[in-house]
């Protein structure tokens, strides 16, 4: 497999669900966490630069795909906020490495400081009722 892809969810092929068995749980604690002061202005400052080399930038919000949960009766994505803004500061910094480094090292988890934004996830629901979720680290 591919290593910039994660699969991030797979459901038995015995187990069916439908519908009424997925949830949507949006959450402030699914968002990116917050950098030290010096590290957020550079977000800014990235954004600022992009935004000047192509004025037709704009900042929209974006859900973020933080994970998803089965307790065997739902299925339940974990959804945070993000924008478009946070994603170019983070994922395309010139930092984005040791972002994801800081993100390892103090919360074992590489997508909390960088972004993964259900934007550039892949949900891919097949002909049989299977759904995909496929996350492509695009850094």
């Amino acid at each position: 497999m591919d290593t910039d892809v994660e699969i991030m969810y797979t459901l038995s092929k015995e187990r069916r669900i439908t519908r009424h068995d997925l949830k949507v749980k949006l959450c402030s604690s699914h968002n990116r966490n917050q950098l030290p002061a010096a590290l957020e202005a550079k977000i800014h400052e990235i954004w600022s630069r992009r935004l000047s080399d192509n004025p037709t930038l704009w900042n929209g919000g974006k859900f973020r795909l933080a994970s998803v949960s089965d307790s065997g009766g739902d299925v339940t994505f974990n959804l945070g906020v993000t924008s478009y803004k946070e994603f170019i500061g983070t994922n395309w910094s010139p930092d984005a490495k040791e972002l994801r480094r800081l993100g390892e090292q103090d919360y074992s988890n590489t997508q909390v400081i960088c972004l993964s934004f259900d934007a550039i996830a892949v949900v891919n629901i097949t002909t049989f009722v299977h759904f995909l979720l496929v996350n492509a680290d695009l850094t």
